[in-house]
């Protein structure tokens, strides 16, 4: 007789989301565990972030909002962040206010444009907002505000979906963020407010019943020994998923959950790379191709220089620059080296303007993801993978 597959809420939502939504199989199934991931916040100690983004494309739309507002339907109360500090207290308070009620999951489109920004380094105006996305993901967060004169605690321990093009994260809210890479194309189906998203929010509440029959085995699983890189901060960010997956799909989604880390938290190619970072990773890497000049007097003496134009024509010869004049290409690198200004050096009766080549570094070292290099699989057998090996 064959073997007849069982039937798993996640296929499901799988289904539901392929429908509307073009993205890899790994981007798809990290949603959906996601989104379960979201009706058991009352019994996690963390709970991840994740954000859909995407490289430059021009006009073209490669499906970040739709992403999240698919997954957001399939998830826990959705409502949206993007508004004021007051606004979202308020939303904030009522979660507090309704213990009976309490789960949420925060919407946040275009991060980019108005927290973070392109360089990933500005404070953000909204405190709260910040505070939810960096220090929401450990359970017991709280935002202290004054209401009459008296202290108050909000709660800030919930999932957040989040949108960005090309947007650079603070190191802090990276480490706790799952990294969706989005690409140009069309669905089978447009994700309409009349049809598409209430079939979503009703397969939803079903995906919310079946988390609440096994909240328990969701609270008592651990992941660690799942994987030789699952440690740490990755295993805070991905115990949730891998939780959800084991207790809703057994073997077959653990298996998976392994795929979509394995893709999305080791693999440099899954990595997409902001404007900001790919050119301060060019002019670093393109210190090696040019001459030094060592600072010959002064505070700096001893200093290695790298001049601004020497750098550019470096910079310039690799893929994505050909177009660009040198000066344009100087002009990006000023840019993207900022709170760092250039500096004027004279050696002897010419006077070059350039940086430091420590300073690229450092620019380069501060929003680099993590190193591929230490990201490796490794090769060895381990006793505890979730895999399964057909029987011969």
């Amino acid at each position: 007789m064959d073997d007849i597959k069982t039937y798993c809420i996640l296929d499901e939502a799988v289904q539901l989301f392929e429908k509307y939504v073009v993205t890899s199989r790994v981007n798809t199934d990290a949603a959906v565990l996601f989104a379960a991931m979201t009706w058991a916040q009352q019994v996690l100690v963390t709970i991840p972030r994740m954000l859909f983004t995407s490289e430059e494309t021009g006009l073209e739309e490669t499906g970040k909002t739709t992403a999240m507002n698919v997954t957001a339907a399939l998830s826990a109360r959705p409502e949206e962040a993007d508004g004021t500090y007051a606004a979202l207290r308020s939303a904030l308070s009522e979660a507090t206010g309704t213990p009976e009620n309490s789960l949420r999951t925060w919407t946040f489109d275009a991060i980019d444009a108005t927290v973070f920004g392109e360089s990933g380094q500005n404070a953000g105006s909204n405190s709260t907002l910040v505070k939810l996305l960096e220090k929401g993901y450990k359970k017991g967060a709280h935002d202290a505000v004054s209401v009459r004169g008296s202290k108050r605690k909000l709660p800030l321990f919930f999932p957040v979906l989040m949108t960005g093009k090309g947007v650079s994260l603070r190191r802090d809210l990276r480490s706790r963020t799952i990294v969706l890479r989005m690409t140009p194309g069309k669905p089978a189906r447009y994700f309409s407010v009349r049809e598409g998203e209430p079939e979503a929010r009703e397969l939803g509440q079903a995906l919310g019943r079946a988390v609440r029959e096994h909240l328990k085995e969701i609270e008592d699983f651990r992941g660690l020994g799942l994987h030789p890189k699952l440690d740490a901060r990755k295993l805070e960010v991905w115990e949730p998923l891998f939780a959800v997956a084991s207790a809703l799909g057994g073997q077959e989604w653990l298996n998976r959950c392994r795929d979509c880390f394995e893709t999305l938290a080791l693999s440099s190619a899954g990595v997409a790379l902001t404007p900001r970072q790919r050119v301060l990773r060019d002019a670093a890497g393109a210190l090696a191709k040019i001459p030094y000049k060592v600072i010959p007097n002064g505070a700096l003496v001893g200093r290695q220089f790298a001049g601004g134009l020497a750098l550019a024509d470096e910079v310039r010869r690799l893929p994505g620059y050909e177009e660009k004049a040198p000066l344009g290409v100087a002009q990006a690198i000023a840019e993207h080296m900022r709170p760092v200004s250039p500096r004027q050096v004279r050696f002897g009766k010419e006077v070059i303007s350039g940086y430091l080549a420590d300073d690229i570094r450092r620019a380069w070292n501060a929003v680099a993801p993590e190193d591929p290099d230490d990201a490796a699989l490794q090769e060895e057998v381990n006793p505890f993978d979730v895999r399964e090996e057909a029987a011969a």
